[in-house]
């Protein structure tokens, strides 16, 4: 959906006096992993809009979420070097849980308990979480940009 859309939709909410809106980002809008820079900032971005959308609607009742799964068992990610240690989780557990984060008005929906470990660690010892994603990096992508821009 586009902002426009997302716009057109919150003003039948407001005039309903109610209403819930989710967006999905991912795990990598709240915890940014090597090798996905452009994906991370288009999952943060997605969450800041949440954010201030969930902020100016709370006056008309309406709800804003956000659900954050992380690797996802899609079309879109077979095939992929995945990250060491990360099992994609099935589609039937990821709306599982915006089943019952809806149901709770959770305003960010993590899925799993990689997911919440990931932001608890960013949060309280960003170190460790760094060291571990480096770790948890394909060999054949650690470096990459570095060997690409020495190599001209």
């Amino acid at each position: 959906m586009k902002l426009y859309d997302t716009r057109l939709v919150a003003r039948r909410m407001a005039n309903r006096g109610e209403g819930t809106i989710v967006n999905v980002s991912s795990l990598m809008g709240k915890v940014a992993a090597p090798t996905m820079a452009t994906y991370s900032a288009t999952k943060f971005a997605i969450l800041g809009f949440t954010k201030a959308l969930r902020r100016e609607l709370a006056p008309h009742n309406i709800q804003v979420l956000a659900l954050l799964p992380s690797l996802t068992d899609t079309d879109m990610v077979r095939g992929l070097k995945l990250f060491r240690w990360v099992v994609p989780m099935t589609p039937q557990r990821v709306a599982k849980a915006l089943v019952t984060g809806v149901q709770k008005q959770s305003p960010e929906i993590l899925v799993g308990w990689q997911s919440h470990l990931a932001v608890w660690c960013d949060r309280i010892l960003p170190w460790l979480l760094e060291k571990v994603l480096l770790m948890a990096t394909p060999k054949e992508y650690q470096g990459l940009r570095l060997r690409r821009a020495t190599s001209r």
